[in-house]
């Protein structure tokens, strides 16, 4: 049925309908006019069909209704009237909206709102969308982040590089360019800065901007409306004689940052050598190892491999017990142990052995130095 029309109504009372005819008839009924026509089944369905309510009229409308009716219809007059009124009265350019927009990132409406709080003042409004993305930032600090990026950034000469993993809530924002240049370029503020820990970096100066990097987060979250984060950052960065590589891999998820040493100047130009770094990153990448060798596996850990080993190996005689748990820490290295993890493109080989076959092959020594693995949500 066409909104606004209803069928005519038993329940409601002859001289409601009869206002409602004769307000639209101009004051006279057909019925007036031509007496026994409200008989006519044509003309009570005329009628059904062509009865219009009037507004806060039927069943349906209490007195309560109309009361929010009423306070909607007032609140909407006054804010439509702040918005063309108040706003024009303050003068606000749409190039000065622009302008901050450009300087803050902020969207066009945030922007226009702090030059309007503000009158006019560019810096004011930028204290003003500053704070407003602090206290965004505290509102959704507690959601959680299952998603972000890795990034990495490595020096001209290759001796140096760095690797940051920022998260965030959800894989839509990660593809976002404001999130993706940002995580880029704080990599690149870990390089050349080497900050000791994340309140340092934080601290420190986005870039080329006067903006610290959490300042400048804090933005990032008020315009993007999710929570974030610098879960993580490595640096890797040391003289002649070491070589930095890194692996970017599945778009972001997964990042590792590398240091091979090697002795001879012009290893560090040859193909293979090159090569042997990125297979290194990617076998990282792949298989997760918890160190480069044994010494880097924490004692807490490995007593508590030995503490599972036992306790599966309960009930065999006590001669073998020794031999059985000692073989399960050996399966526990080879899994967690770089340089003793079966290649994964040619699993005939370890680690240790690729590295010594092409150091071999180029008459040098070279060694794995340094890794930083980081995976998005871990």
């Amino acid at each position: 049925m066409t909104p606004g029309l209803q069928p005519d109504r038993p329940d409601r009372p002859d001289w409601a309908r009869g206002k409602t005819r004769r307000r639209r008839c101009g004051g006279e009924t057909p019925e007036n006019q031509f007496p026994g026509l409200e008989h006519s089944a044509g003309y009570r369905r005329f009628r059904r069909d062509s009865a219009v309510e009037t507004p806060f009229e039927g069943p349906g409308w209490t007195a309560g209704g109309k009361v929010w009716v009423s306070f909607g219809l007032a609140f909407f007059a006054a804010t439509a009237y702040h918005v063309l009124f108040m706003t024009d009265a303050i003068q606000i350019s749409a190039t000065q909206v622009n302008d901050l927009r450009a300087r803050t990132g902020a969207g066009l409406m945030d922007c226009k709102r702090a030059l309007v709080e503000t009158k006019g003042d560019v810096d004011a409004a930028i204290d003003f969308l500053r704070k407003k993305g602090l206290a965004s930032a505290a509102k959704r600090a507690d959601r959680t982040m299952k998603d972000g990026l890795v990034a990495a950034t490595i020096s001209p000469d290759s001796r140096a590089g760095a690797i940051v993993m920022v998260g965030c809530e959800t894989d839509f924002v990660a593809k976002t360019d404001d999130f993706i240049n940002f995580t880029k370029g704080l990599s690149a503020q870990i390089l050349s800065a080497k900050p000791e820990d994340v309140g340092a970096l934080e601290s420190a100066k986005f870039g080329a901007t006067s903006t610290s990097v959490k300042d400048t987060l804090a933005a990032l979250i008020a315009k993007l409306g999710e929570n974030m984060a610098i879960r993580g950052y490595s640096f890797s960065s040391a003289d002649n004689g070491h070589y930095v590589d890194q692996y970017i891999h599945l778009g972001g998820k997964i990042g590792v940052l590398l240091t091979l040493t090697y002795t001879k100047p012009e290893t560090v130009s040859n193909s293979e050598f090159k090569t042997l770094a990125k297979d290194i990153c990617m076998q990282i990448a792949a298989a997760a190892p918890a160190g480069i060798n044994r010494s880097e596996i924490p004692a807490d850990v490995i007593a508590k491999e030995k503490e599972i080993a036992a306790e599966a190996a309960k009930g065999n005689p006590a001669a073998a017990l020794e031999k059985i748990i000692a073989g399960k820490l050996e399966k526990f290295y080879a899994q967690n142990c770089l340089l003793e993890q079966p290649f994964v493109k040619d699993p005939e080989q370890t680690i240790k052995t690729l590295v010594e076959g092409v150091s071999k092959k180029l008459s040098d020594t070279i060694t794995v130095k340094f890794f930083k693995r980081l995976q998005v949500g871990s």
